[in-house]
């Protein structure tokens, strides 16, 4: 999971972070708990998937 983190841009790491600290406060648990990790690798497969469809649009 980390691994995919810091292959991610620079922004897109801090767009994730800041997301799911937001999400982990507004449900009340720690980023390092299990619900935390689990929204952080959703968080990383979502600006991954949606990095791989903006190319693919661009390259039309």
């Amino acid at each position: 999971m980390l691994q995919s983190l810091i292959s991610l841009p620079d922004q897109d790491i801090e767009l994730v972070i800041t997301a799911v600290r937001q999400w982990c406060t507004m449900n009340d648990c720690e980023i390092d708990s299990n619900e935390g990790r689990r929204a952080l690798t959703l968080a990383i497969d979502l600006v991954q998937y949606s990095s791989r469809t903006t190319v693919r649009r661009r390259d039309r």
